[in-house]
């Protein structure tokens, strides 16, 4: 008899879903974070805070390992971030797609420039999905995420979306690290 052990996933909704279902705590930390869950580019809205905004590439990578409601999923190409205030991570991104997606893959071969500052200077609009919303209990964070933590907090708050590039899907996937909550206390 085999024995598999499944996480469940959190159940990704609009923001205001997630308010109905989300605890006061929870709740006040949507209401700190409310402007940079909502802003379209989060690179604009870092760089608000802190103009000391940089991109810590973690991976670039064929692999499986990425956020997704698939059990099965499929090998993509996928891009780990840290995004920095003053050189302390403050989001953690996770960026995939299909390896055959060339218009996809050319966006995430970036190295450490800004993702969103290549994907909102387009010359064509590109279409971008709305955002869902989820909290994460630590469990369920990818296993480079809770590495970076060190357990130190029961849950995070992330936004997905993607965009379409000729067809084909971008996904992103940005958790708000408890580092980003210090720096917006008074913001």
């Amino acid at each position: 008899m085999e024995n598999k052990f499944v996480i469940s996933q959190p159940e990704w909704l609009s923001l205001e879903a997630l308010r109905l279902r989300s605890s006061a705590k929870e709740n006040d930390l949507i209401d700190r974070l409310y402007s940079l869950l909502t802003v379209e580019s989060l690179t604009q809205g870092l760089e608000a805070i802190d103009p000391q905004f940089d991109v810590k590439m973690l991976s670039l990578i064929e692999t499986s390992d990425y956020d997704s409601p698939d059990i099965n999923k499929p090998i993509h190409l996928c891009r780990k971030v840290a995004l920095r205030l003053s050189e302390a991570a403050v989001i953690y991104a996770e960026s995939h797609c299909n390896p055959q997606a060339s218009e996809a893959v050319s966006f995430l071969n970036c190295g450490t420039k800004s993702l969103g500052r290549r994907l909102f200077s387009q010359e064509k609009m590109l279409q971008r999905s709305d955002f869902s919303y989820a909290f994460f209990p630590l469990h369920t964070l990818p296993q480079s995420l809770r590495q970076m933590l060190r357990g130190e907090y029961d849950s995070l708050c992330a936004r997905r979306s993607y965009f379409t590039i000729d067809n084909q899907a971008l996904f992103i996937t940005e958790w708000y690290l408890p580092e980003l909550v210090k720096r917006v206390v008074g913001f």
